[in-house]
């Protein structure tokens, strides 16, 4: 489970609807976006919503976050100016330009809204992202999002379509650099938005907020329900891990690639299943722990233990509703340096990886405690870009009590859910390389388990609180 986060930098700015949005989805959803080398042609009787969309005068109607300046540029895509957005201060972060007053001020329930602009930028490999977020008062209802990955200086479109999910809700354009450098810019031009003359029955893109959650009170029934039905499942109502269905490490160093310092061991001080709870603890040891005969990182023993399980040999799936309830040791200021997650490899190796839940703790003032990354892998060589998603809880946090998270994974197409929210997809329309990664016959087994340290997390800190529990009421697999 390589690291996985992007930048969540929150841009300071005057309007409370992005802050809200920021905080309920600290990263947008990344879909991929169609690059073509014009923008499309508007028939006359389409009223583009936008009111300054070429910034030929000015960039009037439009403002940034406070790490950003916008501004008039020469050069636009079919005119003689378009609007340049660039990162202030000294350290990377998000540069955005939002409409300053939201372009769709009451929106129709049902009704398709197609935002098009062209972007480029004029330092190489910037991730921008253009999103329609739908607010119904200060709620955040839904958004939708496209993504492009600017390697050069060429002009590329961006359009998608949001369909509004509320009558007299608002619509804000968010166009944003994620992990910018200082100085480095995006330039944008020939902004539209469109609404359809009459409403529709089409479904809202993949990365909309969904409808509101089922219950989780019985996964199982919701699983029938919905047409799937339980395949493999560990409730843990034993008394000790059944052996039949995980593989524990024991004395492993498995995590070293990611830089992980704990030893993972196959002991009840590490590994217990007690009231139909299975509990994954790390410990801070008074005695460093000797990792196997042989440890290279970490010669005299290691100071941190933990556990990692998975089925291996035992279980494999190929397409399926992977689901995990669990309660995660991420706690607000005190979890710094831990990583639980819930995921998946191939029996074979090679590409593809889900996973289904990664959280990391953080220290004082840190907001990852409530944060649910759900990712996509090709491989870790870079051939393909990841495709990421950071959830952020409505409310309350993941150590506050117990949550669901699942993925569905079926013919050309991944969801994922947190509390029965559909908060993530990925598709052959977004993922080039889904079918290939995620193939039919191709068998995935389950990975479950709680790191220390690593790349992402970064170590614990003196704050952080020993021990820590990643307690798991069930892991189920559902199939059509």
């Amino acid at each position: 489970m390589p690291p996985t986060s992007p930048s969540t930098a929150r841009p300071q700015r005057r309007m409370a609807q992005f802050a809200l949005g920021m905080a309920s989805v600290a990263t947008a959803a990344a879909v991929a976006a169609s690059l073509v080398s014009a923008a499309p042609a508007q028939a006359a009787t389409v009223t583009n919503l936008i009111k300054n969309s070429t910034f030929e005068s000015n960039t009037l109607g439009w403002n940034t976050n406070a790490d950003a300046v916008a501004y008039r540029y020469g050069g636009g895509h079919n005119s003689a100016y378009s609007a340049r957005v660039v990162k202030l201060g000294t350290t990377t972060g998000t540069a955005l330009l939002n409409d300053y007053s939201n372009t769709v001020s009451s929106t129709v329930a049902g009704r398709s809204y197609t935002l098009t602009l062209m972007v480029r930028t004029q330092t190489p490999n910037v991730d921008f992202n253009a999103r329609l977020m739908e607010y119904k008062g200060s709620t955040l209802v839904g958004q939708a999002n496209q993504y492009v990955w600017l390697q050069d200086s060429t002009w590329k479109q961006v359009s998608f379509t949001y369909v509004a999910k509320s009558d007299g809700g608002t619509i804000d354009v968010n166009l944003m650099g994620w992990k910018m450098a200082p100085k480095t810019s995006f330039l944008v031009d020939n902004v539209s938005l469109v609404a359809a003359t009459s409403s529709t029955t089409t479904p809202a893109p993949v990365s909309s907020t969904p409808a509101p959650a089922t219950s989780t009170a019985s996964a199982a029934t919701a699983g029938t329900a919905s047409g799937w039905k339980l395949a493999w499942a560990d409730e843990f109502n034993g008394t000790s891990v059944d052996r039949t269905k995980w593989n524990v490490e024991n004395l492993s160093t498995y995590g070293d690639g990611n830089q992980e310092l704990a030893c993972l061991m196959d002991r009840p001080e590490n590994l217990a299943v007690n009231g139909g709870v299975l509990t994954l603890r790390a410990r801070r040891e008074a005695t460093p722990i000797r990792c196997g005969s042989y440890d290279s990182r970490f010669v005299n023993g290691r100071s941190y233990t933990s556990a990692h399980l998975q089925t291996r040999g035992k279980a494999s799936f190929n397409y399926g509703r992977f689901e995990i309830r669990a309660k995660l040791p991420t706690q607000a200021n005190t979890s710094n340096g831990l990583w639980p997650a819930f995921w998946m490899r191939p029996v074979a190796g090679g590409t593809g990886e889900l996973d289904i839940l990664e959280a990391i703790g953080g220290s004082a003032g840190d907001t990852e405690y409530n944060k649910v990354h759900q990712t996509l892998w090709y491989d870790y060589s870079g051939t393909y870009k990841r495709q990421t998603f950071t959830h952020t809880l409505p409310s309350g946090s993941l150590s506050d009590g117990f949550h669901t998270y699942a993925a569905e994974w079926e013919p050309h197409v991944i969801r994922w859910y947190v509390d029965g929210k559909l908060t993530f997809q990925r598709d052959r329309t977004t993922t080039s390389w889904i079918d290939d990664a995620f193939a039919p016959g191709k068998m995935f087994y389950l990975r479950l388990n709680l790191a220390v340290g690593g790349t992402w997390p970064g170590s614990p800190d003196a704050a952080t609180r020993w021990p820590a529990d990643y307690q798991v009421d069930y892991v189920r697999v559902y199939q059509r």
